[in-house]
């Protein structure tokens, strides 16, 4: 949708309404289908570890490395 937009395509409510509409059926079948294998590791889930990996991402996430361009 936004490649059309920003190709100065027109972008009818309609299609607005039949993208959403697509996207939310694709997101409750992905839902369907990960919510037990999600369900299951937040029940194992190592605060600790989920703690350092926060970290480790915030870090590779800065601004001053985010591409490798600084701020």
């Amino acid at each position: 949708m936004a490649k059309r937009y920003y190709a100065g395509g027109a972008l009818s409510t309609q299609m607005l309404k039949d993208a959403y509409a697509g996207l939310t059926q694709e997101a409750q079948g992905l839902q369907t289908r990960y919510l037990p294998a999600i369900q299951e590791q937040a029940r194992t889930l190592d605060a600790g570890k989920a703690r350092d990996g926060a970290r480790r991402l915030k870090r590779l996430c800065s601004p001053a490395s985010c591409c490798g361009r600084p701020n």
